[in-house]
Formats: structure tokens, C-alpha cells, sequence
């Protein structure tokens, strides 16, 4: 990959572009474009700048629970969080 196709891939991605749309705006294989942003610390995951800190508390931690401004409603820190939680609640 070149360096002119990679800055391209960075400003597409910071003009809000998602992975398909660069893909195919640059013909190029939807799983490269992921691997390189995700690598690159341009993934498309939650920001500290999007989530929200609110009084929500894991159900088995009694961590504090970080939740996005969109999505679903979260109950516990983890999928380990979870697990422990059912486990020690069907014994």
C-alpha cells in the first residue's frame, strides 16, 4: 500500500467516511481498509468524546458503568462480569 493511499484512507475515515464507502471509493478490499484504520488507532469504535459517565453500576462489580450516547443500555463491565453473575445467581 502506498504512502498516498494511505493518507487518502485517513482522510476519508476522518471525514467521516465508514469502511465500505473508502473501500469502495478506492477500489480497494473492504478487510484492508479495516485492518489498516483499526491499526492506525482509526477504528470505529466508542471515544472517550462519545460515551457518557453516568449512576449506572455493574450488577456484579458495582463498577462504574461507562455507556455510549447511542446504543443500549448496559448492566455489567464485561462478558466475565455477566457470566460471574448468572452463575452465582442460578447456585
Amino acid at each position: 500500500m502506498t504512502d498516498e493511499i494511505k493518507e487518502k484512507i485517513c482522510e476519508l475515515k476522518i471525514d467521516g467516511l465508514g469502511y465500505k464507502k473508502i473501500a469502495k471509493q478506492l477500489k480497494m478490499n473492504l478487510n484492508t481498509v479495516i485492518s489498516f484504520c483499526q491499526r492506525n488507532g482509526l477504528g470505529e469504535k466508542p471515544t472517550k468524546i462519545n460515551r457518557v459517565e453516568i449512576s449506572v453500576y455493574c450488577k456484579f462489580c458495582n463498577a462504574k458503568l461507562y455507556i455510549n450516547k447511542t446504543g443500549r443500555k448496559k448492566y455489567y463491565c464485561d462478558a466475565n462480569c455477566k457470566k460471574n453473575y448468572y452463575k452465582l445467581k442460578n447456585d
